[in-house]
């Protein structure tokens, strides 16, 4: 069956954005085969051939190709096998798929489209009917067993028995074994034999023997030379999905003695290793040494049926039921950015500009290929049930560099095998994935990091669709901007291109190519078109090109900013600029004289408030004047000049303001000369602003006596400003305040005038930017008010809305204002009038307050509002009022000195100063008692007024995933102990998902007071400190939700719910960073803990509510008495308590219920955590009430057990004094400990009673009705013992993962040279195994914890880390940074089959042989919280060389890859309370600290060598540093305090060491190298000989002189080592002292050529003495010119004299010096380099350490360019034109030669592109081409060129006729114009063998007579572009199905 075309649709309604997929076939073809014998169907083949599937997204009725179009074959064999007993038949799948080339295209709205569907579907799922689940759903199912799962059948000697049909293959052709047939091969095309046989069913080899086989040798050989003779033999099986033949066990065939198969025996445990094949295969080789074969056959093949016993065994259940084998030559991915769905908002730092319209809307920015991806899998079922996956391919990633889009790899290719085995077990599923790979490079540098930074943001802002404040992505390196009032042109030099930016538009530039000079060129865009010179933009500077013809004369300002620290902004300007800081809109006209006309030609503008013009082109002398007018006005200003002698910098303007109304104001004429431009800055600015900071309005009356005019005017509050209109020059201007227009008028009024200005402290604008002058120039002071808001609490955005006033506004009468004058803005003339009060007062708290003053007047703060009070001296109080009542705090006083000075003064708790906090309370007392508020006053000076706000003491924020009901409790220290309230508690939510202008902060303001304080009166008590807070907690989520009783229920239902709630905690409010735990009761399910930290900022209590992630102690009761619990501090211990919960101020013990649970930290614990790691739990009691147990006890006090020390595990009875014995059980399970508290059963009573009747003492037990009670209790923990078990038998997945690569390579890449990449750092790792995998420490069946530990490794056989500029460019002294010492180098030993292992067998090998690796053993708690349970970490000895230059530049490279955001974070305006990031990062870390149970760093050994370059040189050399090992159990910390250990413990082991880094210092002469050289030759002098005295008298003499030539070589070594480290640190510091840095770096590049000889050694040296010498003489000389020439830039005349003297006198001193030190440096040096090159001649220095890899270097000009480059560079120009593919290739000219070219296929056009060239060569329209692949002619053209060497690519020709005589001109010229020699690129002869076939893949008729070309495309593309170049064609045709679904879309 076969069709033409197959369209399938998926579609979704137009609410899903009309989303949906589409399936295209160009062509399809099934056939379907059967097999069958007289009973039964045997087998069923099929082959489905789809040509050209093309997979589509549609997307807003956009459709955009996702996969394709690709060719899809697939071969599927279903065989049928019967079992033993001929009931079942067994079945098995063959499948077999190819595809050729896939392309997968990923972008944004491809992930929309998916989205929207995901989104449809799962609407139509929730709308059907949901089936109830029947109880046989939540029944186990138990796996279908096959009941051919054990059948085996067994057979013995199956080639010798008769059932093989014997058949010849004289012929040497491939014939393949059928069903019971032995087919000989005496030599196939490798010139090997062989014998296969084929079973009627797949069958497993159990036992293959051969016994000795006559050999056929030629000539006469003796006995002993047969029995040498052996042959090579190997036996294999056939994969039927590869269809090929593997070999499965290699063995060897002796004439003399018989061969014996090492075969895996067929039991259960061998299951993976047993496998099972249908056709079977004995191979012998000859291939392996051809030169040594002879022409007759050695072994015949039919012998071997004759001598060999095949045992095989049939067993169904191992016959895979499917077998897949997925095959493709190669795989792209494609990324994109789909611009349409990304914002658009300009960046901020990017404003004014706005953006270009881009001409593209998809941007491709990263390729992933994967090369011949083959994919095989099977499948077992049955009770060997397995599935396992192999997948071999390989892989590279290139990424678009934006700079030039071209394609920068960021991984080189590598091959990739990885092995996947799924196996379902009893009570778990296991996962295991092997990964093998070959050497990976990755290169990392600031042109790929920038790009995957970029889309990575890109990508963000489709996946948080909620998040609109996100910008446009700018992913170029240059932005172009236009700041003038003209179009501009602009393009790279060298070329074509021709850009056009309209006046303020921006656009994202790159380069044009890459193989010309990287400069830009400009001109305005006008009739005629003169380029300027070109000009670089890749340095921050300014740049001034002028343009110079007859008709045009302009000069345009380039100046090049940095956005980031890899993009650039390039902003085009003139030489005027005007800006507006007025309110009004200015109609401005500007007369300039052109210099072709005496005429003035005049340019109107219109400038908006605030606002800049864009600069204008026009030269300094052509502009005659400007004149303004308020818009609407007809009156002109006089002219103002902005050029020449009489040129005014700052004037009055006088201007119409409406009719007949005129006022004055500034004009600022500002200038700065730009190398030979000069920027010319107009600002016009108001004479005065006023800016008022009270809460409301003011009212000012404006009185200008000089023309007796008189008007009031109202003056915003809060910040804002106010332009004050009037007349200026000699006019003054009084000014008087009121608060209101009724009210009177402030005395004495303010004089303003415009000379005020000279009077005021002025900003220095001299050396300002006149950019930033026109840019920030606005006040964020506004953004501010009231100055009360703290960091983290308040975001700058838009102002607020008009104020509320409150009654204290309207009432006020009188205020005292403070008025200070300023300059506005820096430059101009603006008189700036601050008006303020003496203080502001907000009250941020959720209550209404009153200020009460000492003479009884009282002021009304209301919530969330700011007053701005009279002036006041004396104390105040703050009030509230209640039921009528009101309440006042303590006197309170105010003080204006700052709170350092008076720190422990006796008032610091009464007295607010300056910059200080008070903390306050007011009791009010209420019919349901009393009641305190705790708030704060906090203190600042801002803007001159003095801020007070007012807070509450206490806050609250719930990070937990509950709601939470809270009781706020308040005890007085000094009272007695209260019983506990639980009525009116406050409802907490959880702020874990608050939104981002939601509060996350919960006020606690209103705390119920137990009882009053009896020593003094609540309401004036002196500190805060003097009560107790304590807070009590239920979980109040839906699901334990419980109604909270109000304070008239009776007793009995308030009783019911304290259970429910916690037991009170003690708030430590007093101190920071405290930590501080409880346990949450939840009703009817495992409590869990809560963690609560405090932190302390501005007088504010933040109280930080997180689950606790590491709880201490697991108490359980299980008993049916309720029990209690503490700890015992012995530091703090009180008479008559025994444990310190007794000490609280409440009267309640922490409780235990019969049968609950609950987490416990003790107190101690919480308050040292910030002393250490290690936490060691104090001893617990537990307790219980008489009347718990029917004993009557007066005191009714508690009865306490003996001190339980719970550090260690044990069970024991534990007796209560007078009361009962029970059973504690202490285990510690993942650093959790649980006690179990269980009732002692009817055996150990009857032992106790035993012991207690001995002993004589009368200890009570727990009666028989006791312990009936008991039995609920234990039925129920054998009901949750059950119900754990079930949970664990359910099935998981275990993962088992294991990497291993070769060899991988990390690049740090240098690219700020625009031609080369340089390599700057790599980092190399040899066998890097990477492991995860269930650990077998894990799972136990008595342990609380019932969860596999996971363990994840990681081991590396060598690191190496090497400084790659020391060889490339000569920079730093040392090569290597990092290498493991030779000594400490481990061999590999082989192992066989190494990659067939298990992860955990290859990680055994691994570590056995690894220079480092660590290990990290996860676990699980019982609440499921991870837990480190073993870290282990090993390195062995290695060698470290420091430089600090090399440091330095490294961190300087790491800083450029940094990404910087271009728009600064977007926030609104908000006043809500907001809990500060430091706060809620604090609580994480202390409420999930580390836990790590064993922690191991093994010794660590290091040989150190430091090179510092600070003001002397110091260096160190090979200093031996050991440090011990770190091993520590039981760690519980934050990370801070973990580091702080480590650093503790390095620092000790080095200070120890310090006298060894003393003497290794070189300024020494490294003495500690000199012993440790001669301590190596003596020991060597006795060692060697006594070990040779051992082995007889010649090993003696030989030790003898073994010991004394390593003895003289280390002394001698030693000694000229030690002489040449000095002689080289006093050369180094004397070049310092020289003071000459030139001299220096001369001498550091000479030094760093290191001599092969004495020869060089002594050239070198003398060469730097002598050029010491010299320098020391010109240095004279040399010194006071270079300081000379450095200060000529100055343009202050009599400064720059002062500086000239000054700086002849500093290099005749630095001449002076260096006349002594340069020749003593010299000297040095000579010894120096004379010594290094008698240590390396000889052979007495160490082994030089080299890099691994030359550094190398990358030409861009080399580099390929990106699809994105054709689209925005070639194609920008052709309408609806997209890239449908892009292949490259070689074009063949008429000579033969290759040219390097790039075929874009276009929906209409076919692109030549020359690579070298980078340019277009032709364009060719589909309509008149036709195209095929013709071998016959590859195979001459290969024939031609055999001496040519490479990678075969196949061959195209391309035919396409023309109609007319200019296409013909046109095809010739192409021809000749393309013939260029480029290095061709050869077939191998593995594939020039390859026959394909002649026939065209393409149909193509007859090719017309015309022009034929010639190209050589990869064998991988080349059908898919011949495909895809005909689907294509019938579109434009009409002829295909997209051409008519396209216009409907």
């Amino acid at each position: 069956m076969s069709t033409e075309q197959l369209v399938v649709s998926l579609e979704t309604t137009s609410s899903f954005k009309d989303s949906g997929l589409l399936g295209h076939v160009h062509g399809m073809m099934i056939d379907i085969g059967l097999i069958h014998n007289s009973r039964r169907v045997e087998s069923v083949s099929a082959n489905l051939l789809l040509k050209d599937l093309l997979v589509q997204t549609v997307y807003k009725k956009k459709i955009k190709p996702l996969i394709g179009p690709f060719e899809f074959n697939v071969d599927a064999v279903i065989q049928w096998f019967e079992t033993v007993d001929k009931q079942l038949l067994v079945p098995k799948a063959t499948v077999s798929m190819s595809t050729g080339l896939i392309t997968v295209s990923l972008g944004q709205e491809h992930f929309k489209c998916f989205n929207a569907l995901k989104k449809q579907f799962l609407e139509k799922q929730t709308k059907k009917t949901d089936v109830k689940k029947t109880k046989a759903e939540f029944k186990r199912d138990e796996k279908p067993k096959h009941f051919y799962d054990h059948v085996a059948e067994h057979t013995r000697d199956d080639l010798r028995t008769g059932k093989f049909q014997y058949i010849m293959d004289p012929d040497e052709t491939t014939v393949f074994a059928s069903p019971g047939e032995i087919i000989f091969c005496n030599q196939d095309a490798d010139g090997n034999s062989s014998m296969s046989w084929c079973y009627n069913e797949p069958r497993i080899i159990s036992t293959v023997t051969f016994t000795p086989i006559p050999f056929n040798l030629p000539g006469d050989g003796s006995g002993d030379k047969n029995e040498a003779v052996m042959v090579p033999c190997q036996l294999q099986y056939f994969d039927f999905p590869t269809r090929q033949f593997v070999t499965y066990v290699e063995f060897e065939l002796s004439e003399n003695k018989g061969t014996d198969l090492s075969l895996p025996e067929v039991k259960e445990i061998n299951v993976k290793d047993l496998l099972v094949s249908q056709i079977w295969r004995v191979l012998i080789r000859y291939d392996l040494n051809p030169e040594e074969r002879d022409t007759e056959v050695t072994i015949l093949p039919a012998s071997l049926a004759a001598s060999m016993r095949v045992d095989s065994c049939y067993i169904p259940n191992l016959v895979p039921v499917l077998q897949i084998y997925v095959s493709s030559p190669v795989i792209e991915l494609r990324l994109s950015n789909h611009l349409q769905c990304l914002n658009k908002d300009v960046p901020s730092k990017l404003k004014p500009f706005v953006f270009q319209k881009s001409s593209s809307e998809d941007e491709e920015f990263a390729l992933v290929t994967f090369k011949n991806p083959i994919l095989i899998g099977s499948h077992l079922v049955g009770s060997y049930s397995r599935t396992s996956t192999q997948i071999t391919t390989g892989m590279e990633a290139s990424v678009v560099e934006y700079r030039n889009l071209t394609l920068q790899p960021a991984i080189d290719m590598f091959d990739l095998y990885s092995d996947i085995s799924y196996s379902p077990l009893k009570k778990s599923s296991l996962l295991e994935n092997n990964i093998t790979v070959d050497p990976v490079t990755i290169r990392v540098g600031k042109g790929v990091v920038h790009t995957l930074n970029c889309a990575a943001l890109a990508w963000n802002q489709v996946y948080n669709d909620k998040n609109k404040e996100c910008c446009k992505v700018v992913m170029s390196h240059y932005v172009i901007c236009n700041d003038t009032c003209h179009p501009v042109r602009f393009g790279q030099v060298g070329t074509d291109e021709n850009l056009v930016l309209k006046p303020r538009e921006m656009c994202c530039y790159s380069w044009r190519t890459h193989k010309n000079t990287q400069k830009l060129h400009l001109c305005l865009d006008g009739k005629i078109w003169k380029w300027c010179d070109g000009f670089s933009i890749d340095n921050d500077s300014h740049v001034v090109r002028a343009v110079r013809t007859i008709d045009q004369k302009y000069t345009l300002i380039i100046q090049v900013k940095p956005l980031s620290n890899v993009q650039k902004q390039v902003i085009i300007k003139g030489q005027l600029l005007v800006s507006n800081r007025l309110l009004q809109n200015l109609e401005m006209k500007i007369s300039t004289l052109a210099a072709t006309s005496p005429d003035a030609i005049e340019i109107d503008g219109l400038i908006q408030p605030e606002q800049t013009l864009p600069t204008y082109v026009l030269e300094p002398e052509e502009i005659k004047c400007i004149k303004i007018r308020m818009q609407g006005q007809t009156a002109w200003t006089q002219e103002i000049l902005v050029s020449g002698d009489r040129m005014e910098s700052s004037r009055q303007i006088k201007i119409m303001l409406h009719h007949n109304t005129f006022i004055h104001i500034w004009c600022k004429i500002l200038t700065q000369k730009i190398q030979s431009a000069l920027l010319t800055v107009v600002i016009f600015s108001p004479l005065y602003v006023i800016r008022s900071h009270l809460p409301k309005s003011l009212f000012v009356s404006v009185e200008t006596p000089k023309i007796k005019q008189n008007y009031q005017v109202q003056i915003p509050g809060q910040g804002r400003e106010f332009h004050l209109d009037c007349l200026g020059s000699n006019a003054a201007q009084s000014l008087a305040f009121h608060l209101s227009s009724e009210k009177e008028k402030s005395r004495p009024s303010l004089t303003l005038s415009t000379g005020m200005i000279d009077q005021v402290e002025r900003a220095n604008i001299k050396n300002m930017d006149i950019d930033s002058l026109t840019t920030q120039w606005k006040s964020s002071v506004l953004k501010e008010w009231p100055y009360c808001y703290n960091e983290g609490e308040f975001h700058p955005g838009e102002p607020l809305s008009t104020p509320e006033y409150s009654e204290f506004d309207l009432s006020l009468q009188t205020i005292d204002l403070h008025v200070n004058l300023s300059e506005y803005w820096p430059g101009c003339d603006t008189l700036l009038v601050d008006v303020f009060p003496w203080c502001l007062m907000t009250n941020r708290c959720d209550l209404d307050l009153v200020v009460i003053l000492a003479n009884g007047d009282t002021w009304t703060l209301p919530s969330k509002k700011t007053i701005s009070p009279p002036t006041f001296d004396d104390g105040f109080n703050i009030g509230l009022l209640s039921d009528g009542n009101l309440y006042k705090t303590r006197d309170l006083k105010l003080s204006g000195e700052d709170v350092s000075t008076h720190k422990y003064m006796a008032d610091i708790d009464t007295t607010l100063y300056m910059d200080g906090c008070l903390h306050t309370q007011i009791v009010t007392t209420t019919k349901s008692g009393k009641q305190i508020y705790f708030i704060s006053l906090q203190s600042s000076f801002k803007h001159k007024i003095r801020i007070i706000s007012v807070h509450e003491t206490f806050c609250l924020t719930n990070l937990t995933n509950h709601t939470l009901k809270a009781a706020l409790h308040c005890v007085s220290q000094k009272g007695k102990k209260v019983e506990p309230a639980y009525h009116c508690a406050l409802n907490i939510p959880s702020h874990v998902k608050c939104k981002k202008d939601d509060s996350d902060i919960y006020p606690l303001t209103k705390w119920y007071l137990l009882e009053e304080m009896e020593s003094a009166n609540p309401q004036h008590s002196n500190k805060s400190d003097d009560y107790v807070q304590y807070l009590l907690l239920m979980d109040n989520t839906p699901a334990n939700h419980k109604s909270c009783n109000s304070s008239s229920e009776s007793t009995e239902n308030v009783d019911s719910l304290v259970s429910d709630w916690s037991y009170p905690l003690r708030l430590l409010s007093n101190e920071n960073k405290a930590r501080m735990t409880l346990s949450l009761p939840r009703p009817g399910e495992t409590p869990y803990p809560l963690c609560i930290t405090s932190h302390i900022k501005n007088g504010v209590c933040y109280f930080v509510i997180e689950e606790d992630k590491s709880p201490i102690c697991r108490l359980c009761n299980k008993t049916s008495i309720p029990v209690h619990y503490g700890y015992y501090d012995n530091i703090v211990a009180m008479s008559g308590v025994t444990v310190q919960e007794e000490t609280e101020l409440i009267d309640l013990l922490p409780t235990i219920k019969p049968g609950g649970i609950v987490f416990y930290t003790p107190g101690l614990i919480n308050r040292k955590f910030h002393e250490g790691i290690f936490r060691k739990v104090p001893k617990l009691h537990i307790g219980i009430y008489p009347s718990d147990i029917g004993k009557i006890d007066s005191s009714q006090a508690c009865l306490w057990s003996n001190a339980i020390d719970v550090n260690s595990n044990f069970e024991s009875f534990v007796p209560i004094k007078n009361a009962v014995d029970v059973k504690v059980k202490v285990e510690k399970v993942a650093m959790v400990i649980n006690v179990t508290i269980q009732p002692i059963s009817k055996v150990d009573v009857s032992a106790k009673e035993i012991r207690s009747r001995i002993s004589g003492k009368d200890t009570k037990v727990i009666s028989e009705s006791e312990q009936e009670s008991f039995k609920v209790c234990l039925e129920m923990e054998k009901e949750e013992t059950e119900n754990a078990k079930i949970t664990f038998d359910e099935t998981r997945l275990l993962y088992s993962i294991g990497l291993h690569i070769h060899h991988i390579c990390v690049i740090l890449q240098d690219e700020s040279d625009s031609q080369t990449i340089s390599e700057v750092l790599r980092v190399s790792v040899d066998n890097l195994f990477l492991a995860h995998h269930p650990s077998s420490q894990g799972f136990t069946e008595n342990s609380l914890s019932e969860k596999y530990h996971i363990c994840t490794s990681v081991c590396a056989a060598s690191i190496q880390i090497d400084n790659q500029l020391f060889y490339a460019k000569g920079l730093f002294d040392f090569p290597v940074i990092f290498i493991k010492q030779s000594n400490a180098a481990k061999t590999m030993f082989a192992v066989p089959e190494f990659h067939s292992l298990s992860v955990i067998e290859k990680l055994a090998v691994m570590k056995s042989t690894s220079f480092a690796h660590m290990q990290i053993i996860m676990e699980e708690d019982i609440l499921g919280n991870p837990v480190i349970g073993t870290l282990e970490l090993a390195i062995e000895p290695s060698v470290v060389n420091i430089d600090d230059n090399f440091v330095f530049r490294i961190l300087k490279e790491i800083e450029g890859l940094i990404p910087t955001n271009l728009s600064d974070s977007k926030h609104s305006r908000i006043d809500i309370k907001k809990l500060p990031k430091s706060f809620r990062k604090m609580s994480g870390v202390l409420s999930c600290p580390i836990r790590i149970k064993h922690l191991c760093i093994q010794p660590i050994s290091v040989l150190l060598s430091v090179h510092a370059s600070m003001k002397l040189f110091i260096a160190s050399d090979r200093t031996p540093l050991s440090f011990g090992s770190f091993d520590k159990e039981g760690v519980t910390s934050t990370t801070h305090q973990l580091i702080q250990v480590l650093v503790m413990h390095y620092a000790s082991g080095a200070l120890f060491r310090a006298g060894i880094v003393v003497g290794s210092l070189e300024i020494l002469g490294n003495p500690t190298g000199l012993v440790r050289s001669i301590g190596t030759g003596v020991a060597d002098l006795v060692k060697l000989p006594y070990a040779g005295l051992t082995r007889g008298p010649g090993a003696f003499v030989k030790g003898v002189s073994g010991g004394m030539s390593s003895c003289i070589k280390n002394i001698s070594s030693g000694m000229i080592t030690s002489v040449t480290n000095f002689a080289s640190s006093v050369s180094r510091n004397m070049d310092r002292l020289s003071m000459d840095s030139t001299h220096l770096q001369r001498q550091e590049v000479q030094r760093r050529q290191m001599p092969d000889g004495i020869s060089s050694g002594l050239k070198q040296g003398l060469t730097s003495f002598g050029i010491s010498l010299l320098g020391a003489v010109a240095g004279l000389a040399d010194q006071p010119i270079q300081n000379i020439l450095s200060q000529e830039g100055d343009s202050d005349n009599q400064l720059s004299k002062s500086k000239t003297a000054s700086g002849i006198v500093t290099g005749v001193g630095k001449g002076l010096v260096g006349v002594f030190t340069k020749p003593i440096g010299g000297a040095a040096e000579l010894v120096s380099q004379t010594g290094q090159g008698l240590l390396h001649g000889t052979g007495l220095a160490s082994n030089r350490q080299n890099p691994i890899y030359k550094p190398e270097k990358i030409l861009i000009s080399e580099s390929s360019n990106g699809r994105i480059k054709y689209i925005k560079k070639f194609l920008h120009s052709v309408p609806n034109s997209d890239i449908q593919m892009m292949v490259k290739a070689d074009f063949i000219d008429l000579t033969e030669s290759d040219v390097k070219v790039d075929l874009l296929l276009t929906n209409e056009l076919l692109f030549v592109i020359n690579c070298e060239d980078d340019a277009q060569q032709q364009a060719f329209s589909l309509a008149e081409l036709e195209m095929s692949s013709n071998d016959r002619e590859i195979r001459q053209y290969l024939k031609k060129n055999i001496c040519l060497t490479g990678e075969i690519r196949q061959y195209l020709t391309k035919y396409f006729s023309t109609g007319c005589n200019e296409n013909k001109d046109r095809v010739a010229e192409f021809i000749d114009g393309t013939l260029v020699y480029v290095s061709q690129v050869t077939p191998s002869p593995s594939t020039t063998c390859d026959s394909q076939s002649e026939s065209s893949l393409s149909p193509v008729g007859r090719p017309s007579a015309g022009p034929q070309f010639h190209f050589l495309l990869d064998k991988s593309y080349k059908e898919s572009f011949i495909s895809l170049f005909y689907m294509i064609k019938d579109t434009l045709s009409g002829k295909d199905y997209f051409s008519f679904s396209s216009k409907q879309a």
